[in-house]
């Protein structure tokens, strides 16, 4: 039992939960089958609950399908509900189930860990980082807390909700492909840029063709030369707050709205695509064969 102790002491010494690489809620095969303790985060960037299993990627699944499908009734009308509450000044109120707050589980941070130990670090972490949808074991818990930061927070953790409300669609797009929201961000750039001119360069690529391809890696290229060692965070940036509308970037120095508004850069984009576009409606015709029925 000392030696227990003794490494769990040695885990929390070292433990540095800003070096540990965080996924998606929905990368669900990211996910270990291993014992050990995660964290999820919201889509402010904040810890909202930590838990414990003996395979993760089988809780975390479990957390998906409770936050997506309910076991709580009518969610998306409960969040149109509590907009409007807050939008009234009024009480947000929950609903009953306790599943309630998982439409809000956004990425997940996991540590790998024994059986034994797994139990002691999620007390720790609970305690350390008060989170708050951990109404158990969390000795600063105060009635009403997760309601209050609901409240609080409300329009900064939502993320999916009804087509009619404002979304954030490279989110929405990479959430139902199962990949990270930065991944599908270039492509949706790419998308903006052919449907702003599709009478000139022609039809856009779908996902599946432009992952990978050539167009991708140029476009990649031309815009990091543009923004140096800001790109993967003018690229995060972009992605997160789309939702806001093009507007919101007006005075922000970031790439993906910079090459857009000057008519140099937008031009060099354009005839990239452009060319590319061509190269790839010639590979189509190549291995396209006719038949003749006489």
């Amino acid at each position: 039992m000392n030696a227990i102790n003794l490494r769990y002491c040695n885990i929390l010494a070292t433990l540095n939960i800003s070096a540990i690489k965080d996924y998606y809620i929905w990368e669900a095969k990211k996910f270990p089958p291993c014992s050990g303790v995660y964290i999820i985060y919201g889509r402010n960037d904040e810890p909202l609950y930590v838990g414990e299993a003996q395979s993760i990627q089988e809780r975390i699944a479990e957390h998906v399908e409770e936050g997506e499908k309910g076991k709580f009734k009518d969610v998306k009308e409960s969040r149109k509900r509590n907009i409007e509450r807050q939008q009234n000044g009024e009480e947000i109120i929950p609903d009953e189930n306790q599943a309630w707050y998982k439409r809000y589980f956004y990425k997940v941070k996991f540590i790998e860990s024994e059986p034994v130990e797994r139990k002691m670090l999620e007390i720790y972490l609970i305690n350390k980082l008060d989170t708050p949808f951990n109404m158990k074991d969390n000795m600063f818990y105060r009635k009403g807390y997760s309601v209050e930061y609901e409240s609080k927070h409300l329009q900064e953790l939502m993320y999916s909700v009804d087509d009619e409300d404002v979304l954030n669609p490279a989110e929405e797009c990479a959430k139902f492909i199962g990949i990270p929201t930065e991944e599908f961000i270039l492509y949706f750039f790419y998308e903006r840029l052919t449907d702003s001119t599709k009478g000139i360069i022609g039809e856009t690529m779908r996902y599946g063709e432009f992952k990978g391809s050539r167009l991708e890696q140029k476009l990649e290229e031309v815009l990091k030369s543009w923004s140096g060692v800001n790109y993967e965070n003018d690229k995060s940036y972009f992605a997160k707050n789309l939702q806001n509308g093009l507007d919101s970037y007006a005075d922000l120095e970031n790439v993906f709205i910079t090459s857009t508004q000057d008519d140099e850069k937008f031009d060099e984009l354009i005839k990239i695509i452009n060319i590319f576009h061509r190269q790839n409606k010639k590979l189509i015709k190549k291995s396209v064969t006719f038949t003749s029925t006489k």
